[in-house]
C-alpha cells in the first residue's frame, strides 16, 4: 500500500500532503517529542499511523477514531507519559499501539473496544496499565512482546471475545494479570516478583501456557467460581503458587507443569470449595494426581533464569501428551512432543528439551552430530570455525523419524575434517 507522510512540526501547526487522483491512502503523521499528539490524531483518518518521535510525550491521548496506530520509535527511546491523572491513551477500535513507554496514569492504555493490539510496549508506573474488555467487546485482543513493571495492575481483562496474553513480563507489579469472566490465553510469559502473579476472578477462565511463574508471593490465585488452567509451565520459588478461595466453588487445574522450591504449592485455608487438580507434574512435597512425580528437576541454572531441562532431568519425556490446551511449541518456540531419550511424550515444564550433541568417531578424524528429529521432515546443517561465518553443509538432510537424525562431518562438506579444524562448531534448521 503506498503511503503519504505527514509532518508535525510543531503544536499546532499540521502540513497535509495532496492525492490527486484516486482514494487517500493510509498516511503517516510524524510527531516529534514537544508537539501535540492530539492534534495529530484530529488531522489522522482511519488507517493513519501516527510516528512518535524519540523522547518523552506529554499528554492525555485519546483516540477517537477506528483503525488508527499510534507507533513509537522504540520503547526504549519513546514514552508517554500522563499529566492528569486519568488515562494516558484512550484507544478506539482497532487501535494499534507499538513500540512506546506509557507511564503515570490512572490507566496506561484504555482499552474497552474490539480489536486492539498493543506490541513492543513497556508500560511503568501506573495504576492500571492497560485495560482491556467490556460488555460490548466481541472481537478478540492481542498483547505481545510486552513488559509491566511497577505498576498496581499490569494487564486488567475483564469479559469480552477473548485474546491473547504472549511473550510478555511482568515484573514488580501488585497484581501482573487479571482475569474477570475472561479466558484470556496467557502464553510464553515471565511472571515474576508480583503480589499476585494471575488473578481469576468471578468466573475467569484464563489459559496458562509455557510460562514462568517465579518469586511471586500468590503465583496464581482463584475466587469467585473461576478455573484457570495451567499446561505445561514452571513456578519456581513463589512463596505459595497455587491458592484458591474456597467461599465460592472455584478451582485451579495443572498438567504437565514443574512445581519447584515454592514455600508452599498449595494453600486451601481460605475456604471449604476451593480445589486444585495437578496431574503429570513435578511437585516439591508431592500432591496426589495421575502421572505426578517428586523429584529434582534438575535446571540448568534456575538462579539465572535458564529453567530448561539438563539431560538427565526426570521431567524428560514425562507430561501429559493429550493434556488439554497443550501448545504446539514451547516458550523458545521450540517444537512440543520431541523425543528427549525415552520415548515421544511431551516434558514438564515451560521448556522442551532437544537431544542436540557432538560425538567423535573413535580412531577417525570424523565426527557424528544428532539431533531430535520428526518425521517427514528434513533439516540443513551449518558449519563454522570462527563463530563468525556459518556455511551450508547440507541443505536438506532427510529426518530419520519421531525419534533422532544424525549426519556424519567427514570434511567433504566442511573442507576438512572437524578433529582438524581449529575448532568446530554446528547448528541444525528445520526446513518448512
Amino acid at each position: 500500500m503506498r503511503r503519504n507522510r505527514i509532518a508535525v512540526f510543531m503544536v499546532g501547526t499540521v502540513c497535509l500532503s495532496q492525492v490527486p487522483f484516486g482514494p487517500p491512502c493510509a498516511r503517516d503523521i510524524y510527531v516529534p517529542a514537544g508537539a501535540s499528539i492530539q492534534q495529530a490524531l484530529v488531522a489522522a483518518s482511519p488507517g493513519d499511523t501516527i510516528v512518535l518521535g524519540p523522547g518523552e510525550h506529554l499528554g492525555n491521548v485519546n483516540i477517537e477514531k477506528d483503525r488508527i496506530t499510534l507507533l513509537g520509535s522504540g520503547a526504549d527511546i519513546t514514552m508517554i507519559r500522563g499529566i492528569h491523572w486519568e488515562y494516558v491513551i484512550m484507544a478506539a477500535n482497532a487501535t494499534r499501539v507499538q513500540g512506546l513507554t506509557i507511564a503515570d496514569g490512572e490507566t496506561g492504555v484504555w482499552a474497552h473496544s474490539d480489536d486492539i493490539s498493543v506490541q513492543d510496549c513497556a508500560f511503568t508506573g501506573n495504576h492500571l496499565a492497560l485495560a482491556l474488555g467490556g460488555s460490548f467487546w466481541q472481537r478478540p485482543f492481542a498483547v505481545e512482546r510486552s513488559s509491566f513493571w511497577g505498576n498496581t495492575t499490569g494487564v486488567s481483562v475483564d469479559g469480552g471475545g477473548g485474546g491473547h496474553i504472549r511473550d510478555c513480563q511482568f515484573y514488580g507489579n501488585e497484581t501482573g494479570i487479571y482475569c474477570i469472566e475472561a479466558s484470556p490465553l496467557i502464553n510464553g510469559c515471565l511472571i515474576s516478583s508480583n503480589t499476585w502473579g494471575i488473578n481469576a476472578y468471578d468466573n475467569g477462565t484464563p489459559v496458562v501456557t509455557n510460562c514462568i511463574l517465579r518469586g511471586n508471593s500468590v503465583a496464581v490465585l482463584s475466587y469467585g467460581y473461576s478455573n484457570a488452567q495451567l499446561v505445561s509451565s514452571t513456578f519456581w520459588l513463589n512463596n505459595i503458587a497455587l491458592k484458591p478461595i474456597g467461599d465460592y466453588r472455584t478451582a485451579i487445574t495443572v498438567s504437565s507443569s514443574i512445581l519447584w522450591g515454592n514455600q508452599r504449592v498449595v494453600d486451601l485455608s481460605t475456604g471449604p470449595l476451593g480445589s486444585v487438580d495437578i496431574s503429570y507434574s513435578d511437585i516439591e512435597g508431592s500432591w496426589p494426581g495421575a502421572g505426578n512425580i517428586e523429584r529434582d528437576p534438575e535446571f540448568v541454572n534456575p538462579y539465572c533464569l535458564d529453567f530448561r531441562l539438563q539431560r538427565t532431568s526426570p521431567c524428560i519425556d514425562a507430561g501429559d501428551k493429550n493434556a488439554p490446551e497443550l501448545p504446539e511449541t514451547d516458550i523458545a518456540g521450540m517444537h512440543r512432543i520431541m523425543f528427549g531419550g525415552e520415548s515421544l511424550t511431551v516434558d514438564m515444564g515451560a521448556y522442551e528439551f532437544y537431544i542436540n550433541k557432538l560425538e567423535p568417531v573413535p580412531g577417525t578424524n570424523e565426527a557424528i552430530f544428532t539431533w531430535s528429529s520428526l518425521e517427514d521432515r528434513t533439516y540443513s546443517v551449518f558449519y563454522t570455525d570462527d563463530l563468525f561465518t556459518w556455511h551450508t553443509a547440507i541443505a536438506a538432510f532427510p529426518s530419520s523419524g519421531n525419534q533422532t537424525t544424525s549426519w556424519l562431518d567427514d570434511g567433504s562438506l566442511t573442507v576438512v575434517p572437524p578433529s582438524l579444524a581449529p575448532r568446530r562448531f554446528y547448528r541444525v534448521l528445520e526446513n518448512p
